[in-house]
């Protein structure tokens, strides 16, 4: 999945080792298993049901008058079509792979197999799998978390830690970090806050100029010891290059 535009308007400049090193996590999952988002296409799928509804709305000599509009407004028709079957079949995929009391590492094979096979995944599949990355590379206290704006609980999930390794309590410390692969966005918590104020209205729209963005609720990624060992066997493609420096060091 492709980083949303935002990235060309941001300039990060002197980024630390730890923020490249949090931005490989997103490039390995998306180069590794590419895939499709229901819920970024939403804003534009927004437009396009409210210019049918325009249509719709329109008397019959008015849509007369314009030539084309007739055979685009079918075409506008046929895409309202396939965005409700394919959305209806998204859920049918997340109901049968997220399956509740199992176990985080066979929540992630789940998981692998669903962005492998139907090519979807979400926010929510998206943190999960950056934070089961981040465990296979030695990271500890990873979690996946669900943002707020004031007291407004915000639609999206992300994988938040702290780079010193010490426990997220749901307070934001200046080492605390946030992985956002689903918006193609990695960096320190006060630093992505300023991204999602500025230039994500269109996905995230209870998050103003002046919200004060916290947790609306959060859970720890549970991975053994012997759960990481199978899964660095397993996925030897999400294990850090080890060349220049020791990840996330």
């Amino acid at each position: 999945m492709n980083n949303i535009e935002v990235n060309s308007q941001i300039s990060y400049t002197a980024k630390s080792r730890q923020v490249k090193d949090a931005q490989w996590v997103i490039h390995a999952l998306t180069s590794q298993y590419p895939h499709f988002s229901s819920s970024r296409i939403k804003p534009k799928m927004a437009e396009i049901y409210s210019r049918v509804e325009a249509d719709n709305r329109r008397d019959s000599v008015t849509i007369s008058k314009q030539i084309p509009s007739e055979s685009l407004k079918e075409k506008l028709l046929r895409l309202c079509s396939w965005h409700k079957n394919f959305k209806e079949k998204c859920l049918n995929i997340r109901q049968n792979n997220q399956l509740l009391n199992i176990s985080d590492r066979k929540k992630f094979y789940n998981l692998i197999e669903q962005l492998e096979k139907t090519k979807f995944g979400n926010c929510s599949e998206d943190a999960f799998i950056s934070a089961v990355i981040l465990k296979m590379n030695n990271v500890k206290n990873v979690y996946i978390a669900n943002l707020k704006a004031d007291n407004t609980p915000v639609d999206h999930t992300v994988c938040i830690f702290n780079t010193d390794g010490s426990k997220f309590d749901g307070k934001f410390k200046k080492c605390t970090m946030i992985i956002d692969s689903w918006l193609g966005q990695a960096d320190f918590a006060h630093n992505l806050f300023i991204t999602y104020k500025n230039y994500c209205e269109k996905f995230f729209p209870q998050i103003k100029h002046n919200s004060n963005i916290g947790i609306e609720k959060f859970r720890e990624v549970i991975l053994t010891n012997g759960d990481i060992l199978w899964l660095n066997l397993d996925f030897e493609n999400l294990r850090f290059p080890e060349i220049s420096h020791e990840f996330m060091k």
